[in-house]
Formats: structure tokens, sequence, C-alpha cells
């Protein structure tokens, strides 16, 4: 081969990358086709809470900030929260005011069905300060609690926050508030209330020391909290005191209510149990088949329409069947956020 074929030869790899260069720096793909939008609720999205704010209106929230906002007919919209920290709780007052907490000090609020949420500054602790739980209260008023013993009122409708407890190293899980009472539960079986709505406190005895998450009350007297290893409390004087009642399993308890009629909890591998009283508890996830196993659930709130399940997806519970409302939700679309993921 003579010298000029091998000189040649040898530009040829330098001649293939400048014409990738030259097409990728100056050659513009033309337009077609259409855009494929993300769906509202994708499979990897976690919810943490859910609230029916109004009929036919409810709001969930998640991971990466992600507020989602549902119709009852099947059609859903993600709106646009402001933040990427993960939204652990939401309320409402009505279907234009509601209110959402989470990771980093995080609480948001709305007065427009959520068209916009705004951060509120709020007087959490610089050393931890995650928020867990909040609770819509009468006139515009609300309770927050979360990392490094906070406690917060809101009054405005969210707007504006005052501490209630000073900084300690304990984290609260749990929060129900019922009139002037407040009873937040957290972490080492810790319990304590109030029945000024925060000016004056009593720390509760219990006999755990696992962590509670979540505690309810039927009425003035009757409550049960829950907590990780299936931890299932009673009280029946209003909690100033509580019982241990066995439940028949280990599974992590994430949340527990009342609908009006039953104490319903939730928690790991589709965990879902009901009690009249708070005594007996028996198991409701038949309604979710096969599927229990591969789902968690970190919320249960009783809706217009069924129970309301807030975890590894969004569902409702109608009687003895469970929908999915995820799977409702993925062929629909919604406004983009540019925060949402």
């Amino acid at each position: 081969m003579s010298s000029r074929s091998s000189f040649i030869t040898s530009l040829a790899p330098l001649c293939i990358i400048g014409g990738l260069l030259y097409a990728a720096l100056y050659i513009k793909p033309a337009g077609g086709g259409t855009a494929l939008e993300p769906p509202v609720i994708a499979p990897r999205d976690h919810f943490y809470a859910m609230v029916q704010a109004a009929a036919g209106q409810f709001w969930a929230v998640g991971n990466d900030g992600k507020v989602v906002l549902g119709d009852g007919r099947g059609r859903w919209q993600v709106q646009a929260s402001g933040t990427r920290a993960h939204l652990q709780a939401v309320d409402a007052w009505d279907a234009r005011h509601a209110l959402a907490v989470g990771n980093e000090g995080t609480v948001l609020s709305t007065s427009d069905g959520g068209q916009t949420w705004l951060k509120a500054e709020a007087p959490v602790s610089a050393t931890a300060n995650k928020l867990m739980r909040v609770q819509a209260l009468p006139d515009g008023q609300a309770v927050a609690v979360g990392e490094f013993n906070t406690v917060l009122l809101g009054s405005a409708y969210g707007r504006h926050w005052e501490r209630l407890t000073p900084e300690q190293d304990v984290a609260w899980y749990g929060l129900a508030v019922r009139g002037s009472r407040i009873t937040v539960a957290g972490e080492f079986g810790r319990l304590m209330q109030s029945d000024d709505l925060g000016r004056s406190w009593r720390a509760i005895t219990t006999p755990t020391e696992a962590h509670l998450t979540a505690v309810a009350f039927a009425d003035e007297r009757r409550g049960v909290a829950v907590g990780l290893n299936g931890t299932v409390l009673l009280s029946e004087d209003g909690g100033r005191s509580w019982l241990p009642v066995g439940q028949g399993g280990e599974e992590h308890l994430y949340d527990v209510s009342w609908d009006g009629r039953r104490f319903v909890a939730c928690g790991d591998r589709g965990l879902l149990l009901e009690s009249a009283d708070g005594r007996a508890w028996k198991a409701l996830d038949a309604a979710l088949g096969e599927a229990r196993n591969f789902l968690w659930f970190s919320r249960v709130v009783p809706g217009a329409d069924g129970l309301l399940l807030a975890g590894a997806t969004l569902g409702v519970i109608h009687g003895d069947r469970f929908v999915s409302l995820a799977s409702k939700a993925a062929g629909t679309s919604g406004p983009a956020s540019a925060t949402a993921r």
C-alpha cells in the first residue's frame, strides 16, 4: 500500500468523528410526533397522606413534594407545590382551603383549591424538623407535630404558626385533636396530652416502648393508638391511661382512624384491621386480594364513598371491594409540575 493510501486511511476515523460532531452541533431534527405526557400517578410515586376536602374532591401528597387533586370521576391533575421535600400529611377545611406538611419543616397552604400553594414560615427546629401530621381545626386553626418535640398551632388557614412546646430530643408521629384536647403519640411509646389547646401538657405512661405512629378517638373517652410491631393500645378514659390490645400480628401499623362506626388501622404488607370497640380486631384486607403482600399503606381515612388509602398506591375500599385510584389515573393527564418529580 502506498504512503498516500495509508495517509488517507488514517484520516478516515477523524472524518467520521468530525461528521458526528457536525451533526450533533448544527443539524436540528425535524419536528414531528407527539410528546408523551407522564402519567399523573406514576409507578414510582409514593403517597403518604390523603384527605377528602368535599364531595368529589380529594388531595393526596407524597414523595418529592407531589400534590395530586382528584375530582372523584377519574380525572386527576398534579398541582405545583413549589417544593421537592417529601410531604407527610395533608388536611383540608373545605374545597378551597387545605394544608400540607413534610420534611425540612415544610408547611404549605392553599386558599384557591390548590391552584397555588404558598410556603409558610414555621418555628421548627434547625436540628431535626420533619413534620409528620397536621389537623385542620375550626376557624382556620390547625395543629401540626413532628421531630424534636415540635407541636405547632396554626392560624389564618395555615399562614401563621406558633410553637407550643420547647425543643427536646423526641419525635411525635401521631396527632388527634378533639375540641381543646390535643393528644400526640411518638417514639418509644411516648404519649402526651393537653386539655387547653397546647398551653400546658402532661406526659402519659404507656405499657410499650414501641414507636407509636398514630392515635384516634371515637368519642371523648374511647381512643386507640397504634405503632410498630403490631402495637395496639386502647384507652377508655379519654387518653389518660392505656392498655395493650393484642391484634394477632407483628406487622408495623402506621395509621388508625375512626369512620363513625369503627376504628380502622393500616400498615405493612397491605395490613388492614377494623374494630368496633378497639378491643376485638379483625382483618379487612380480603378486598386487596393477591396484591396485599406487595402493598403498604401509611394513611387510612374515611371518605364519602368508602375508606381512602394512601401508601404504595392510592385506593378506596367500597364495602369488600378495593378500587385502585392509581390505575384509574394512569390514562389521564394533568398540568405538569416542575417540582412534582
